[in-house]
């Protein structure tokens, strides 16, 4: 009895195994463990029975949380596996009829989660809704699986696999044909835990699956093949993984891959290089590449071999230094393509490439291949031999996609320099068919004198594709001629005519889409839209609401919309008001969702899924795993409220995951699906022996890393020194900017101790393995850094918004480390370190470096700088940015003008030269080309004086770049108004073209507000200076009324909701009575794009809420979550009496980022009731002038939700606020005269 109980014991290690093993009566077979009516049970003495055991595979969740002693569920069943007569009577008749059949079938057992009343009731309410037929073809299939057909078992819920008892698992399994094991295997990942371990277990799904032809996913593989077993797999079954799912391994299983396998399989590798992480890449671009050099060592290396491995660390963007072993340099620039390679890494390769290859003996292959790391020294391209810079211009036209566009810019300047490209008024068609993709980097000046018949000649032939023109000038050029060319003089271009001038689409002006029939806004043309809009850095609002307003309008119109990135600028109100019909399969019933919407689009979306499916309401069916990951992209718009009803079923920490997972979630929605999932795990209650022993690595593969990235160090422990590494994988695709500067350091040093890294050296490896959460490093962690590791993660840490410790600790240690203490010997690739580090070197560490190179790598520099303004401003509207962080933004400001005039120096004094460097000016000042390298980011850094000597063809070249700083002083403005008003430049602001007006931009308000309303604004120019928010409120009012009085004959009422979508800061600028003017429908459709301006004045925002409540109802209280997602900032414009009747999820639904926007005196009118709702980022947000307005009590608790002490000592305060508000009143007053 013994050993059987130990054998039992050890085949069963997640069994509860109670009492005696004793043989079960007859009637034990199925779910039931009762006697049928009528057994005699009178004086027969019956075996007694064995205990129920209850299988829970480490990798499930569901059944871990069941079988946690601290979780005590409801149980159906007892221990013997028999129903509980107090759970049978719970059950309506028909749920007893159906358990009836299930019992009579003799067939199943119940298992972990079905032991449970809910599990229960969902078995029997699953097996219910089948149709008797189904259920009698399911008898059928278990009594002989060949007894019914693939199309039948299609109708079989999986979950019965996971529910067979023991003899019939073996038999059903057993006698199962191909056809039908395809239909359990596919879309097993979206069955719950117990039924996919079980299928998998018992059928190799993967072999099915490909014998049969069937594609797998990287998905569905994860499902179906178990890593964690991979160093003991074998040939057959690594075969199987590489041929088909690659992506699917880690480093752990790539280094244990067998070297000829993976050699054999490098075609699948390239193809699939988009799903392996640059840990991936670097693992078996080290494993190839050490196995080439062998072979080449031992002169047996295949050529076609060679030429795959070549193929898939370029494709892959590996390392140039991996090919060292068996290329020589000179092999290397002419069979690899370096595009894909990291700037650093290129720019490094090439450095050392050059000190044996002279630059006049590049051919044109090799010009091509290394043309990313070239561009960063112009030097070197100008001694390149001509003849080889011209050949090479046509092949780098048709790689362009994988190139950047600064290089771009700079390989054309060399280019245009050339005997062959130097006299524009020669080029012809076959000029355009080889460098097309140049001409947008051409200075504006120089395109214009390109002769007309040769452009047209361009265009019809399809040449002009490739250019990805945005300036408005050398557009109207395109577009005069493509009407001349396809003779259409009126602009009405075919579907055809319009893809042929695919690359000059986003310089058309909003009245130029009017002309264009409705026809030729087909799907193909709508994508070279959005492909144009994609391409330029600041799209124009007014020209994608046009087309928008166009399309919508049109049968199907919402449809072609909706699943083109251009869908994104619908209205909710106009996602609302279509029909059903109008989506492609919105409720996610035949496959994954293709709509691309934003998060106050998937609130009305999902909407209209819960009006069709019903609300979720913790029991309802519909929303199944399958249907949740069929609707990711509309996920963002679930209502907190309607995630913590998601119901608890088998497949629920699947679900929690798949919700994390999808596009566009708040912070906030996050943070309510990690603080469900650690309710549902009990890992806050759980030692971290239990919860370890629980969990699997497979489990946390499948994690979410937002709900991972939301955990505490001590939580993330309770994983287990076993399940670490799985952790830290997920961890490092962490979306950053959804984390707190605390919650990143927390998750960096839970790498460290993760890899025994607390001390000693930090090693390129061991921070490629942080990922993302290499921004939460600490200030110690520099100094351990080796010189590798600063050059291979630099780059990555300049991305990072860092506090001024870490940042300096950082640029220090690279100075030092990478030896680069003497300046002057910096290379462009220790610039490409360095980056916006540089801000942190001092005057002298930066005088002394060398002027060319530093002339040569300005835009990469520059663009570092903007990267990291890019993280600040995410984290921002994330709303995790604290206010340490927002005082560090005016240190790092500084430090970023310090740079930039550093940099305007080296250019002024290198003479002003031309782009041939020749040529000297009579006067130093800056050039086009100097300005276009250093940048929008860069160019406030110009003195006043500086901007004066700005000659006259430069500012003309460049005035759309200058019209598009954000930060320029009013002073600058002036400056440069001054310059624009030159009888050589614009002339007076009268006689401004409206082109001018819309290339002047963020200088116009450099204008007085007389001249300002004599310019010639049209919509285009007026959505461009909408994009500032930084205007006085006069010359926004001027801009406005001059835009109103130029188009709109001064009547506000005429305002579409194509042009209000258009306006943004602008928006601001119509006083009250222009709001009251603008019809009601006008403000619906537009709702969203006015909620997120942030410059409205209280009484602004006031009468646009008025608008709101024409719209959606006078009694606020009953506006729903989607509508307080789109009226956003304009929440503010109610009442404190109205604030104060927000139920608790219309307070939800208010993103923190709009929260400080809310006006002081509105803000009071939350109750102590109300702010102990809040989400903490919504406390945080708060600014201090709204606490200021707060009572104590309010204030107490809007401290406690924050975790910050906040206090109103200053008595004045309060009376401050008071005395703003009357002011800003009486301006209001004022100005309404």
């Amino acid at each position: 009895m013994k050993s059987a109980a130990l054998l039992l014991l050890l085949a069963c290690s997640w069994s509860e195994i109670y009492g005696q093993l004793r043989r079960p009566p007859p009637t034990t077979a199925g779910i039931s463990g009762t006697f049928p009516t009528g057994f005699p049970t009178g004086n027969v003495t019956l075996p007694p029975k064995l205990r129920a055991e209850f299988r829970c595979p480490m990798e499930c969740p569901v059944c871990q949380t069941l079988n946690n002693t601290l979780t005590k569920p409801c149980l159906a069943v007892d221990e013997f596996g028999d129903i509980k007569s107090d759970f049978e009577n719970t059950l309506t008749l028909k749920q007893k009829a159906f358990y009836k059949e299930l019992s009579d079938l003799n067939s199943f057992k119940a298992n972990m989660e079905s032991r449970t009343c809910a599990g229960m009731v969902r078995h029997i309410d699953t097996y219910g809704s089948m149709e008797l037929a189904d259920r009698q073809k399911m008898k059928s299939f278990l009594g002989d699986p060949s007894s019914v057909t693939p199309d039948d078992v299609k109708k079989f819920p999986k979950e019965i696999f996971s529910s067979l008892n023991a003899v019939k698992s073996v038999t059903v399994f057993q006698n199962m044909d191909r056809l039908q094991k395809v239909v359990l295997c596919k879309d097993l990942r979206y069955a719950d835990c117990l039924t996919r371990m079980m299928i998998s277990k018992k059928i190799n799904c993967a072999r099915v699956l490909i014998e049969s032809g069937v594609t797998i996913s990287a998905d569905d593989a994860k499902v179906m093949v178990d890593i964690r077993g991979c160093r003991t797999w074998s040939r057959e079954k690594w075969n199987i993984t590489l041929e088909n799912f690659p992506e699917i391994l880690n480093p752990e299983c790539l280094w244990a891959a067998p070297t000829d396998i993976l050699l054999d399989n490098m075609a699948v590798l390239g193809r699939k290089c988009g799903d392996f992480t640059k840990r991936d890449i670097e693992v078996f671009a080290n494993i190839t590449s050490v196995k080439m050099k062998e072979k080449k060592l031992a002169n047996r290396i295949d050529p076609t071999e060679k030429d795959e491995w070549i193929k898939l660390l370029s494709t892959c963007g590996a390392d140039p230094k991996f090919f060292n072993d068996v290329l020589d340099p000179k092999e290397t620039l002419k069979f690899v393509d370096l595009s894909k390679s990291s700037r650093t890494e290129k720019v490094k390769f090439l450095e050392d490439a050059l000190k044996t290859v002279r630059p006049s003996e590049f051919s044109k292959d090799e010009i091509v291949n290394s043309i990313g790391a070239l561009a960063n020294d112009r030097k070197i391209l100008r001694q390149m031999n001509a003849s080889a810079i011209e050949a090479a211009a046509c092949d780098v036209c048709s790689k362009s996609s994988s190139i950047e566009k600064s290089d771009m810019r700079k390989f054309a300047e060399v280019v245009m320099e050339q005997p062959s490209f130097r006299n524009v008024s020669a080029f012809d068609t076959t000029t355009f068919a080889c460098m097309g993709c140049m001409m947008s980097y051409m200075k504006k000046s120089s395109f214009e004198n390109i002769p007309d018949a040769s452009l047209q000649s361009a265009i019809t032939a399809g040449n002009v594709k490739d250019m990805k023109i945005s300036s408005k000038r050398m557009g109207k050029k395109v577009l005069d001629n493509a009407k001349s060319a396809f003779g259409k003089p009126n602009g009405d271009f075919s579907d055809a005519e319009l893809r042929k001038m695919k690359g000059a689409l986003g310089s058309l002006e909003p009245e130029d889409i009017d002309k264009i029939p409705d026809a030729s806004f087909t799907l193909d043309v709508l994508k070279d839209f959005e492909e144009a809009f994609s391409s330029e850095d600041n799209p124009k609002k007014s020209l994608k609401s046009k087309i928008v307003d166009k399309v919508k309008k049109q049968a199907g119109g919402i449809a072609k919309l909706i699943e083109n990135g251009l869908g994104k600028e619908l209205s909710p109100a106009d996602l609302e008001d279509a029909p059903l019909s109008s989506f492609p399969d919105l409720t996610g019933e035949n496959g994954e969702s293709t709509i691309k919407c934003n998060r106050k689009q998937a609130r009305v979306l999902m909407k209209k899924i819960k009006s069709t499916l019903g609300d979720i309401n913790g029991t309802d069916s519909n929303f199944t795993l399958k249907r949740l990951v069929n609707m990711k992209p509309l996920l963002s718009g679930l209502e907190d409220s309607d995630i913590k009803k998601i119901e608890q079923d088998g497949t629920f920490s699947d679900k929690l995951h798949t919700i994390a997972k999808a596009p566009d979630m708040s912070r906030e929605q996050l943070k309510t699906l990690a603080d469900m999932f650690k309710s549902y795990s009990k890992i806050e209650s759980t030692d971290e022996a239990s919860f370890s022993a629980s969990m699997d690595s497979t489990t946390v593969d499948n994690m979410a890393p937002q709900i991972l990235g939301m955990m505490s160090k001590v939580m993330l422990k309770k994983f287990g020194t076993a399940n670490c590494e799985a952790v830290v994988q997920r961890l490092a695709e962490v979306d950053n900017k959804k984390l707190t500067r605390d919650e990143l350091k927390e998750k960096f040093e839970f790498v460290k101790e993760c890899k025994s890294k607390t001390s000693g050296t930090l090693t390129s490896d061991d921070l490629l393995e942080a990922g993302n959460v290499l921004c939460g490093i600490d200030s110690a962690a520099p100094d351990r850094m080796d010189a590798d590791a600063f050059e291979k993660m630099a780059p990555n840490l300049q991305k990072c918004n860092l506090d001024p410790t870490t940042r300096k600790k950082i640029a220090t240690n690279i100075v030092s480390k990478m030896s680069l203490t003497d300046t002057s010997t910096i290379t462009s690739s220790g610039f490409m370190v360095l980056g916006n580090f540089l801000t942190e070197l001092g005057d002298s560490q930066l005088a002394s470096m060398d002027k060319e190179t530093v002339s040569d790598v300005t835009d990469k520099i520059m663009e570092s700088v903007k990267d990291s303004e890019e993280t600040r401003k995410e984290r921002k509207k994330s709303a995790v940015s604290k206010e340490a962080e927002s005082s560090e933004e005016e240190t790092f400001k500084q430090g970023k003008k310090r740079l930039a005039g550093f940099v305007i120096g080296v250019k002024e004094s290198l003479g002003g030269q031309q782009a041939s460097g020749r040529r000297r000016r009579s006067t130093s000042s800056l050039t086009c080309t100097d300005m276009t390298s250093i940048g929008a980011s860069g160019l406030s850094a110009l003195t006043t004086t500086q901007i004066s000597n700005i000659q006259d063809q430069d500012f003309l070249d460049c005035a759309e770049l200058l019209g598009s700083v954000t930060d320029w002083t009013v002073a600058q403005k002036e400056a440069l108004v001054a310059v624009a008003k030159r009888s050589t430049v614009w002339n007076t602001p009268s006689t401004w073209a409206t082109s001018s007006v819309y290339s002047a931009g963020s200088f116009v308000a450099g204008l007085t507000t007389s001249e300002i309303n004599t310019l010639a604004i049209n919509l285009d120019a007026v959505s461009r200076m909408g994009t500032f928010s930084d205007w006085t409120d006069s010359k926004k009012q001027a801009v406005f009324d001059r835009w109103l009085s130029y188009e709109k004959s001064s009547n506000a009422a005429t305002i579409t909701s194509s042009e209000l979508r258009s306006l943004g800061h602008l928006t601001c600028g119509a006083s009250t009575s222009h709001i009251a003017s603008i019809q009601s429908t006008v403000y619906r459709a537009s709702a969203d794009t006015v909620g997120e301006v942030t410059t409205c004045s209280e009484f602004q925002l006031q009468q646009w809420v008025a608008h709101a409540k024409t719209e959606y109802g006078s009694d606020v209280t009953l506006w729903d979550s989607a509508t307080i997602t789109s009226v956003g900032i304009v929440i503010g414009g109610l009442t404190s009496t109205e604030v104060s009747t927000l139920t608790e999820s219309q307070i939800d639904s208010i993103a923190a980022s709009d929260i400080s926007y809310i006006p002081p005196t509105a803000f009071a009118g939350f109750t102590t009731a109300q702010i102990n709702t809040f989400d903490p980022a919504q406390a945080q947000a708060s600014t201090t002038s709204q606490r200021a307005a707060l009572s104590a009590d309010q204030l107490s608790a809007l401290s406690s939700v924050a975790g910050v002490s906040y206090s109103n000592t200053a008595a004045g305060i309060q009376g401050s606020v008071l005395f703003a508000v009357l002011l800003s009143a009486l301006a209001h007053f004022l100005r309404s005269l």
